[in-house]
């Protein structure tokens, strides 16, 4: 008797899983509402027809079958044991699980380490250390073949002293010793080395590329044998196995689940929720808008420092912040259906992303991993803040994976907006102590708004400039709004038609793209393309920094490159010795963008080939609305006085900077905000 037990209970678990695999418990009737809601676009049509097949072919099995025998008795007890025993309680859907398929992965071939196998093994590192020893200390060549640059430490440490340099180098601290973001020193370096060289600091080293032919090999040609390595390591802790870090297996089987949810349907429908949003912060910059700061503006942007912990004047608001937090919300809606509640006062999410990306990107170049010391989140003061920020984001991810789930189990669901999270949870079953799922999310999270709040910021600064240069692009922007919309909400359609708008955000993503540098690893021994005369071949295991600032601002590639020029986009650049060109009637009529095959990898908005960000479309899209409805209900002014004063900066190199500073946590932002005045536009917008 007990044997018969134990047969009867393995087999309704096998059924049980071999059911989770092909149709989530709970939601087969809910997916086909869902996506005869918001599934027209023919590719992802033709891969759900094939699903819903395979679905109703499951359900239909049961229906039209004879309900008899040992089967339908196990099929019985199985859906009987899911209503009454959740997944909590070890039912039928824990053990899901163990039905699921591991394949053995080919990425643990490479670099015989720890898995992934992009970390490098004992005997890779040491060979990479001892080969830089040798060319740092005795003159030999190195074995990759790359120039070296060469920092001027001795000018660092006499400016700052032995103890403050000492810090900064051990911690990662580079844009406090280097004398401003990473991404400038490498772009002099570029100017004065060429398109590959290797950038060292102690035992640390990297081989930096600005080059459109290395880039295609890196992102696309090549890209198997390249992961994002260090990226993967300082990013875990925040992002887990997210899409940006994932390694190759994890992110092809992930990039499967959430690729569908970004379809054309979804991206319609949330216009409407991009103009909400936009709505609500258009509401608090009226109320600012009629508000004098009289005689309180200060001289320069370095006092606006202070505003950053204090009261700012009144009608005076920090842009950025707005950006951040309006974006947040966006997101929030969007992806988990939640109100961050942000577009009238910062959220503290909002701070709490920056300060864990800044510390990530601390611990990219750090020499010693400090985060990993015994008792360091309790004795350093910067990691017991990344904790307490990285417990904030976890508790509020929590709380909204929570939320989708239990309305999930709601069969009474009247909503016509789905959200991503809503999708995936009804499309795949995902169980929230799946740690897979919170990683997805939590990239959205935070990645999702902080590209494209630096996106806006940057684009405004560049159209209200004081010094007026580009007020004719600013004309031309406006009798393109006007024209189009109006004063109404934008559709797709309008978008499309709004294509100098739309080349704003794309000139704003070529001058400050957002990340200004991509990281590979090199799985194995590799021979990079170049068209210089010295090639350069990396080692296993080698750290490759692809810098997209230099890139986009080489003027090799580009006329003018450090001018803010959207037209540029409209004239054919000619190509050289390794590089095609750009051609923008190579542009497809319904691309919202310019993106890297157009222009043969001299730009890369969204980054390259397969991994290149599946919410690039959503991030244009938000952008586009996000911009008309500010350009055309306001006016900005730089809240400095005299707006005169407001001198441009260079820096390492005398290379130009924004008058507004840069700092960097992963995207570029202001120094200390984007402080600006609003006024209702003069003259008001027509009416359409």
């Amino acid at each position: 008797m007990l044997m018969k037990i134990v047969v009867f209970a393995l087999v309704v678990v096998v059924a049980s899983g071999f059911k989770a695999m092909v149709v989530p418990p709970r939601a087969s009737q809910r997916l086909k509402t869902v996506r005869r809601r918001v599934v027209d676009d023919k590719v992802t049509g033709k891969r759900l027809e094939f699903e819903e097949k395979t679905i109703n072919g499951w359900e239909d099995s049961w229906d039209n079958a004879t309900r008899s025998g040992f089967d339908w008795e196990m099929e019985k007890l199985r859906r009987r044991l899911e209503e009454l025993v959740p997944s909590t309680m070890f039912g039928p859907r824990y053990w899901r699980f163990l039905m699921e398929e591991n394949p053995e992965s080919e990425y643990r071939q490479y670099a015989g380490s720890t898995y992934p196998g992009s970390k490098p093994g004992q005997l890779d590192a040491f060979r990479i250390l001892f080969n830089n020893l040798l060319q740092f200390v005795l003159g030999n060549e190195s074995e990759d073949g790359a120039v070296v640059a060469a920092w001027d430490w001795r000018s660092a440490l006499d400016e700052h002293g032995l103890g403050k340099f000492a810090y900064s180098i051990l911690t990662g601290d580079l844009q406090t010793i280097v004398g401003g973001p990473l991404f400038l020193l490498l772009t002099k370096y570029h100017r004065e080395l060429g398109p590959v060289f290797k950038l060292a600091f102690g035992p640390r080293s990297f081989i930096v590329v600005a080059d459109p032919a290395v880039a295609k090999h890196l992102l696309r040609d090549g890209s198997k044998n390249y992961d994002k390595g260090i990226l993967s390591e300082i990013l875990q802790p925040i992002l887990g196995n997210g899409l940006i870090p994932a390694d190759p297996d994890v992110w092809k089987r992930r990039r499967r689940v959430i690729a569908p949810g970004f379809h054309r349907a979804w991206l319609d429908q949330t216009l409407s929720l991009f103009d909400d949003c936009a709505a609500d912060l258009i509401g608090d910059l009226a109320g600012r808008a009629s508000l004098d700061p009289g005689d309180l503006l200060p001289k320069t942007p370095a006092a606006w420092k202070a505003w950053k912990h204090q009261n700012p004047p009144p009608g005076v608001v920090d842009m950025e912040e707005r950006f951040c937090s309006v974006s947040l919300d966006i997101i929030g809606k969007a992806v988990f259906d939640y109100d961050f509640g942000s577009s009238n006062s910062e959220s503290p999410l909002v701070r709490a992303v920056y300060r864990c990306l800044y510390e990530a990107e601390r611990r990219t170049t750090a020499f010693v991993p400090f985060w990993l010391l015994p008792g360091a989140q309790f004795l350093i003061p910067s990691q017991r803040d990344f904790n307490r920020d990285l417990r904030l984001l976890n508790a509020k991810l929590d709380e909204l994976v929570r939320r989708a789930l239990e309305a999930d189990d709601d069969d009474d669901d009247d909503d016509e907006r789905i959200s991503l999270l809503d999708f995936l949870v009804t499309m795949r079953g995902e169980d929230v102590s799946t740690t897979q799922l919170r990683d997805d999310l939590m990239t959205m999270l935070v990645a999702g708004h902080e590209t494209t709040a630096a996106l806006l910021t940057w684009v405004l600064y560049e159209l209200f400039h004081p010094s007026g240069r580009s007020s004719h692009h600013l004309k031309r922007l406006r009798e393109e709004l006007d024209a189009v919309v109006g004063a109404r909400a934008m559709t797709y359609a309008d978008i499309l038609d709004c294509k100098f708008a739309r080349l704003c955000l794309a000139e704003g993503l070529r001058l400050y793209p957002q990340p200004p540098l991509l990281i590979r690893r090199a799985l194995d021994d590799d021979q990079l393309p170049t068209t210089t005369d010295r090639p350069v071949r990396l080692a296993r295991g080698a750290d490759v920094f692809l810098s997209t600032w230099s890139l986009h601002k080489s003027p090799d590639l580009w006329d003018n490159p450090e001018t803010f020029d959207p037209s540029r986009f409209e004239k054919k650049k000619q190509g050289r010795d390794g590089w095609a060109g750009y051609d923008p009637d190579s542009i497809p009529a319904t691309s919202l963008y310019p993106n890297e095959q157009t222009a043969d990898f001299a730009f890369l908005p969204f980054g390259a080939g397969s991994r290149r960000c599946l919410g690039d479309q959503f991030a244009i899209l938000e952008s586009t609305v996000m911009l008309a409805r500010l350009i055309t209900t306001f006016d900005f002014e730089f809240a400095v006085d005299p707006k005169a004063t407001l001198e441009p900066k260079t820096g390492l190199g005398g290379l130009p900077v924004a008058d507004v500073g840069m700092r960097t946590g992963a995207t570029i932002h202001t120094e200390n905000g984007l402080w600006m005045t609003v006024h209702h536009r003069t003259p008001p917008l027509p009416l359409p």
